[in-house]
């Protein structure tokens, strides 16, 4: 499976610029592109993560989880001096479990911070921190033609089942061959998963 993470950094700096990595409900410093290429692991992890679970990040999961791990590791820099390497490194275990915590409404959630600090041996109590993220489910009413792309927030992904999204609302569209198939829609709240059924 191949989710639009593969060569996502330059894209993503380049095309949707600072902005796009730090939205709201996301905070993150200032994270240019370049600083963003100094971790080219975390973009493979969460790559790595989406296949293992069947799903597709959209674009803003990955805008967010890249650039929230950009700015943790700009904090762990200033404070204990760790190098690019090593944090890159660490990428590999954080960002799957980062967005583990997202998807599993049991347990407690933690900052990407938190998270990035927990990897390199530190312990604590922790303020749980609110989830951002939702898994969608897309079902195909009765006569409904499989769609080959899925139009959200107006960006286009296979039409695969499972999806990681931003909490919010969600329209959806199906698209084969250039037509519009079926459509859908919901309000995804986060930590919670939500069902959407696309009709004629």
């Amino acid at each position: 499976m191949r989710s639009r993470l593969d060569g996502d950094i330059h894209r993503v700096a380049a095309a949707a610029g600072l902005a796009a990595l730090c939205f709201a409900p996301f905070a993150c410093a200032a994270c240019a592109a370049e600083e963003l290429q100094r971790f080219p692991a975390a973009a493979q992890a969460a790559n790595d993560w989406a296949g293992k679970q069947g799903l597709v990040l959209t674009q803003p999961v990955i805008d967010a989880v890249l650039g929230a791990f950009c700015e943790a590791a700009q904090l762990t820099q200033s404070r204990r001096g760790i190098s690019d390497e090593k944090l890159n490194q660490l990428a590999v275990q954080v960002v799957p479990d980062y967005l583990d915590l997202e998807v599993k409404p049991d347990e407690v959630m933690k900052s990407m911070s938190v998270v990035l600090n927990n990897a390199l041996g530190a312990s604590g109590l922790v303020m749980p921190q609110p989830r951002r993220l939702a898994q969608l489910t897309i079902t195909y009413g009765d006569g409904v033609t499989r769609p080959e792309q899925l139009r959200i927030r107006n960006q286009l992904v296979p039409a695969q089942t499972l999806m990681l999204v931003v909490a919010g609302r969600v329209d959806v569209e199906g698209i084969k061959s250039g037509s519009t198939v079926c459509r859908g829609g919901g309000d995804a709240l986060a930590g919670v998963p939500l069902k959407i059924s696309c009709k004629k």
